[in-house]
Formats: C-alpha cells, sequence, structure tokens
C-alpha cells in the first residue's frame, strides 16, 4: 500500500465519524510520524490529546479504522502491577479469556475485568503501514512491545531490570544458551518470557539441595516440565540452560524481584507492590478499556451485525444504567392511528440516541417506547439523562398538540456482559434496580440511587440545573434492602 492509499483510508474513517475533513492530515501525520513500537498499540486518547479533538470523536474515527481495515484491534490482558500484555491479544470480544490471568513479570494473578484489566488494542494493518521489524533489537523496544497505552510504569520497570538483571537471552527456534549466576541466601529471582507469557521462581537458600546445572525447555505456551525443577537453589554458581523448543524466537529475563531480600533496596523499584489493584489501575493515563469500547455506540452498531459466542460472560466491575420510559405514548397511538405514533416514537429513539452518544454512552436496547443505555460514569450518565429531558420538552413542542413526557433512572454498580443473539447485553442485579429506580419516576423526572447520587461531580452538575429536589427510602421489587432514591423533578416552563 502506497500513503495515499494510506491516506485514502483515514479520510474515509473521519468521514465516517462525522469529523471535521481537515483533521485527516494531521492524524495522518500524527501516526507515521510514532516510532514504529509505538504503533503496534495505538491509544485513539492519546492522538485526540496531542490534535485538540474530543475523545469520543477519535474512538469513533478508530472503530470506523477498524471496520474499514484501516486498523486491526486486539483485547489485551494488562497487568495491574506492571502494566504489560499477559497473553496474545484476542481478536474480538467473545474470545477473552473470563478467568483470572497471571503475569509472568510479576507472578501475580488478576481478575478479568472490562474496567482496567482487559484493554483494546488499535495497530495498524500491516499492508498498510510497515510493522516493526524486530522487537528483540533492544531492551526498551522489548518492554515497550508488551507495555500497555497507558501504563504509567514502563521506565520504572526498565530500570528495575537494569539494576536486578542477573542476565538474558534471545534464542531463535530450536537454539539453547546458558545463564550463569550464584543465588544470595533469602533472594528470589525469576525468569520470564513476555513472549510465552510464563515465568519460573527460584529462592536463593544456604540449606538447598545441591545442584550445579539445570535445564529449562520452553514452547510457545511456556516453560515445560515445571514441576521437575527446584524452587530453592543452593548459594552456589549456577548454570542455567535453557532451549527453545517452540517455532518462534523468544527472549528470557533473569533477574532478582527487588524488595525479597535484605540486600535489596525497596524505594520506588518495588513501592508499587504494595498499592492495591485498584489505586494501581488508576494511575494509568487515559486509554480504550473494553467497558469504554462497550459504551461506545459507534461499536455497538457495528457489532450488531456480529455473531457473538453465545456463552459471552465478562465482569464489568463499575457500570452506569440508564433506562428511560416515554409517557403519553399509549394515548398517542389512539390519537394518531398507529402508523403516525409509530413515527413519532421511532423519531423519539433519533433524539435519545444522539443525546447519548454525546456523553460518551452506548444505548444497549429498545424495549418498546424505552431504552437501556450505559456509560462508564455516572457523570456522563447524569449529563445524558439532563440533556434528554430538554431535549424531548423541545421535541414535544414541536409536534403539538401531541404531549410527551420522558421518566428517567438510574443506578450503578457491577454487570456481567453477555451475549443476546449477536448483540451485547448487561446482566445482573445493578441492572434490575436501575429498571426499578426508573419505575419510580413521572414524566420530567430523574430517579438516581444513592450510588449515583454520591457523586460529587453528579450532584454539582445538576445543581446548574432547575430542579426540585427531594429523598426517599424505598423497597425495590426484588431487592432485599431498602434503597435510598433521589427524585429531581425538572420545572417545565
Amino acid at each position: 500500500m502506497t500513503t495515499l492509499e494510506l491516506a485514502a483510508k483515514i479520510e474515509q474513517a473521519v468521514r465516517m465519524a462525522n469529523a471535521p475533513e481537515s483533521l485527516s492530515e494531521p492524524l495522518l501525520d500524527a501516526i507515521l510520524q510514532r516510532d514504529p513500537v509505538d504503533r503496534v498499540r495505538l491509544n485513539p486518547y492519546t492522538l485526540a490529546e496531542e490534535l485538540a479533538v474530543e475523545t469520543t470523536v477519535m474512538l469513533d474515527i478508530f472503530v470506523h479504522g477498524a471496520r474499514n481495515g484501516l486498523f486491526e484491534w486486539g483485547w489485551d490482558l494488562i497487568c495491574p502491577m506492571c502494566g504489560f500484555v499477559t497473553q496474545a491479544s484476542a481478536e474480538s470480544i467473545d474470545k477473552t479469556p473470563e478467568e483470572a490471568f497471571h503475569c509472568a513479570l510479576c507472578d501475580i494473578t488478576a481478575p478479568s475485568v472490562l474496567d482496567d484489566t482487559v484493554e483494546v488494542s488499535f495497530t495498524p494493518t500491516p499492508d498498510l503501514i510497515a510493522p516493526l521489524e524486530d522487537r528483540f533489537v533492544d531492551q526498551r523496544t522489548y518492554l515497550s512491545y508488551y507495555a500497555s497505552q497507558g501504563s504509567p510504569y514502563l521506565d520504572r520497570i526498565i530500570h528495575m531490570i537494569e539494576k536486578m538483571g542477573v542476565g538474558g537471552a534471545r534464542l531463535e527456534p530450536g537454539a539453547y544458551a546458558t545463564l550463569s549466576f550464584m543465588p544470595k541466601a533469602g533472594a528470589t529471582y525469576r525468569l520470564s518470557c513476555l513472549d510465552s507469557h510464563d515465568a519460573l521462581t527460584f529462592h536463593g537458600a544456604e540449606d538447598a539441595t545441591a545442584v550445579e546445572r539445570l535445564t529449562v525447555s520452553q514452547s510457545d505456551r511456556g516453560f515445560l516440565d515445571k514441576e521437575q525443577l527446584p524452587d530453592r537453589l543452593p548459594t552456589s554458581r549456577i548454570e542455567l540452560k535453557l532451549i527453545n523448543r517452540s517455532q518462534s524466537t523468544l527472549f528470557n529475563q533473569l533477574f532478582e524481584v527487588p524488595g525479597c531480600s535484605e540486600e535489596s533496596d525497596t524505594d520506588t523499584d518495588s513501592a508499587p507492590a504494595t498499592e492495591p489493584m485498584t489505586a494501581r489501575m488508576q494511575a494509568f493515563r487515559p486509554r480504550v478499556t473494553g467497558k469504554s469500547l462497550l459504551n461506545n455506540q459507534t461499536f455497538r452498531d457495528y457489532y450488531g451485525i456480529q455473531k457473538l459466542d453465545p456463552n459471552l460472560q465478562l465482569k464489568v466491575r463499575d457500570l452506569t444504567l440508564l433506562f428511560t420510559d416515554l409517557k403519553g405514548s399509549t394515548e398517542l397511538y389512539d390519537r394518531t392511528g398507529d402508523i403516525e405514533a409509530y413515527r413519532l416514537v421511532r423519531d423519539h429513539f433519533v433524539v435519545l440516541k444522539q443525546v447519548v452518544r454525546n456523553h460518551a454512552g452506548a444505548v444497549v436496547k429498545t424495549m418498546g417506547d424505552a431504552i437501556m443505555a450505559t456509560f462508564s460514569s455516572p457523570e456522563d450518565g447524569v449529563a445524558a439523562a439532563v440533556d434528554i429531558l430538554t431535549g424531548m420538552r423541545d421535541y414535544s413542542n414541536a409536534i403539538k398538540p401531541h404531549e410527551l413526557g420522558m421518566k428517567l433512572g438510574l443506578h450503578r454498580g457491577p454487570a456481567l456482559t453477555v451475549s443476546a443473539g449477536d448483540q451485547l447485553d448487561f446482566f445482573g442485579q445493578t441492572v434490575n434496580i436501575a429498571a426499578r429506580v426508573q419505575g419510580l419516576a413521572s414524566a420530567g423526572e430523574i430517579c438516581l440511587t444513592e450510588m449515583v447520587n454520591q457523586s460529587a461531580d453528579v450532584r454539582s452538575y445538576l445543581e446548574r440545573y432547575p430542579f426540585d429536589v427531594s429523598q426517599e427510602e424505598v423497597f425495590l421489587k426484588g431487592v432485599s434492602e431498602r434503597n435510598t432514591i433521589h427524585r429531581y423533578t425538572m420545572h417545565i416552563e
């Protein structure tokens, strides 16, 4: 492919996203000027910041680009400790592992959740831009190749390996190499291979069984015969022979794990290990997670024509759900007849879908004259709810003498992503509560659960508008505990 063909693909994606045509050339330059290793996983949010474009617009461009052959996307599992990809990318969401995963570098197990440990990567199609020729050219390139688009820990990990590294070996298929080292008593050593996403851990001990030579074989899927290897090594010279029995080039890094011996300092190299997983993930720079892509309307529209695994079940830790209901639609059918009423209801869906899209959300499904929409944050969901109220007020004025009112409810919490035919849906008690809360609202009202209303940003946003606010304690059908509901009633001019 030529640069002209690449430019044409970008122009098409920009046009499909309804973005300014003037964005095409700067986006092309920004991609071409990047180091090849940085193009392995392009971050739409970083490019949006560089080019002063809304993140929702840039994500739409990338999703359209993935559809028209500009990008290949992958679903990566990201270690919360080091920020590295822990296994080969899945080609689609329903191929993403649902179970907890293990990081070869950190030797920890983390949950697979769409909020943060599942990340979506965008790589230019090889026919359009030549891929990285050699990820093994140096240590920084190799580690950058496996790093998350938003990880703040890359430089720290590079420094740690340079400081604590014992030896490394690049092995072509069928090749072998020997690493020689002398374990220290009380120290922990890890042999890590990011290519096969596997690791071996050894502990130096003065009372360990004497051994001088160890042989370790590995395949594309990891180290072989682990159970036959000792985890305690004597404090004497060890010859560690590595044999690559795979069909791929592999790089092995042996290093002393920081903070695991009295002689290792525990400054910034090891401090992150003490931080909770959620706190560490919050330190990541903005990036496209599985949750943020599921809440992108363009992605949902695209995946509506895909065949998904019927057994898909992926966890979301914190999802904001919005349910709407249209008051007056039944009377509308009586007054105007089925054809006209259906047109008016269909047009109201257009209003709702655009508002949801404007606030980085996605309409999951319609149910009669109602919708279910999802957002990555409660602030986005509430902002959309307010705009829906004002938008529907304008729409109702435009179709007078017909009167239509909107009733809305929001809740947030964990949910399960499931496959509903060829669509992605959400399941769980959070969904049930959000639907029940909407049922409490009257026309012109937004009902919020405490989980949504407790956000200071939500309350600050709602204070800008003419709402009457009240609070009540209710029992919702199918929910054993009492819920606090915050009712926001808009003054109708």
